[in-house]
């Protein structure tokens, strides 16, 4: 069956990715499960190309991944926070009349536009 074949080839073909690889053997449990005719076939092709193995290490790069993505979201809401802060800072500031600076000065002394600093955001 032409199922077997990609099987027994699938584990020695070279990805640079491993991601990509372990993409590659996941998937294949779809057609392992079409193809297959008896149970013991889809148990035998799933342990020829590795998948239980497979499912781990594309589980552990898919967690990865989203540790990231969470730091970074994490640290975008830090700095938009922090923008945030200083909007509120700048607007006090520019609202404050002993403070000797306008709304204008203080947008062009650190880089926002008035309509920011107004908003406080």
């Amino acid at each position: 069956m032409a199922v077997e074949r990609i099987c027994e080839v699938l584990p020695e073909i070279n990805v640079e990715n491993d991601f990509t690889k372990f993409e590659m053997i996941y998937c294949m449990q779809c057609l392992i499960h079409k193809y297959a005719k008896t149970d013991e076939d889809i148990l035998r092709l799933q342990e020829m190309i590795g998948l239980k193995e497979a499912k781990i290490e594309r589980m552990n790069i898919l967690d990865k991944a989203e540790a990231r993505g969470e730091i970074r979201g994490e640290i975008k809401g830090e700095i938009k926070g922090e923008i945030k802060g200083c909007l509120n800072i700048l607007n006090a500031w520019a609202n404050d009349p002993k403070s000797g600076y306008t709304v204008e000065e203080l947008a062009d002394k650190f880089g926002f536009t008035v309509e920011e600093i107004l908003n406080g955001k």
